[in-house]
């Protein structure tokens, strides 16, 4: 795995783009580029950090950070439809969080011996047994929701505890760096998780996938994708009523002829 750093900033530190701890990789590569950021690096250089990998961002949501609890018997597990803040900012204020979130889960009793719980290539996983510490920790602003990962049930659940945790001005999302971001101002988000606002201009599909694109300059604006397998999900889906109203888009964001953002549930948009 090679760290690409581009650039300068302060005190010879090196300019880095986009930074979630062991989230971020490089895709469509033969080779796996780490690319982290400094809020200092400009659109170009954004840009030009991508040509010189020859690669696009994506994050990598399966394996990529993650908030664990103990589970039956008391060995740990992860818990689904949630992120840790340094999924959104990586710095020492998503660390600092990060720390107190662990910490909160320490705190809880493990599941009982009777939960329900899956395992990936990661590891064990939670599931719906853990859905009332994903909520607990959302409602104190100590996690942000993935409603990709979780089922329509869960993903309602976890995104009401978010709205009211945001109106409260609860843990992170009395920050500025956890507030929503505007499509035209994705490109610092490149790498992180986000939630990005803004009206859609066009929607079209081409060879079964969805594009969503937020201004006429289709190679640089953010853009929201359905790619064909997530299809099924969206079958009734309404994409026109996107067009000119503002809805917020949230999810892994990309650098893929701009910033971009992979939709595989209806979740990951909503009114604004």
């Amino acid at each position: 795995m090679v760290l690409a750093d581009i650039g300068r900033g302060r005190e010879g530190q090196g300019a880095r783009i986009a930074v979630v701890a062991r989230a971020v990789v490089l895709s469509r590569a033969s080779a796996n580029v780490v690319v982290r950021r400094t809020t200092g690096l400009s659109r170009r250089g954004l840009i030009g950090a991508a040509a010189c990998a020859g690669v696009s961002v994506a994050a990598a949501r399966e394996g990529g950070p993650s908030l664990m609890m103990a589970g039956p018997g008391g060995a740990p597990v992860r818990l689904s439809g949630v992120l840790p803040p340094s999924a959104a900012e990586a710095g020492e204020l998503g660390l600092r969080f990060d720390a107190e979130a662990q910490r909160f889960l320490a705190g809880l009793p493990p599941l009982g011996t009777d939960a329900e719980v899956s395992r990936d290539r990661w590891g064990p996983v939670a599931g719906r047994a853990g859905l009332k510490a994903a909520r607990a920790l959302v409602e104190r602003g100590l996690a942000l929701t993935d409603p990709a990962a979780v089922d329509a049930a869960s993903a309602e659940t976890l995104l009401s505890a978010e709205a009211a945790a945001r109106a409260a001005g609860a843990g992170v999302f009395a920050h500025r760096a956890f507030r929503r971001a505007d499509a035209d101002d994705a490109w610092p988000r490149i790498g992180l998780y986000a939630i990005i606002e803004g009206a859609a201009v066009e929607t079209a599909l081409v060879r079964r996938r969805r594009y969503i694109n937020f201004s006429e300059d289709y190679r640089n604006d953010f853009t929201a994708i359905v790619d064909p397998e997530n299809g099924r999900a969206f079958r009734d889906y309404d994409f026109d009523a996107l067009i000119g109203s503002t809805h917020v888009y949230r999810g892994w964001v990309e650098l893929w002829n701009g910033p971009l953002i992979r939709l595989s549930t209806p979740f990951q948009i909503q009114n604004a």
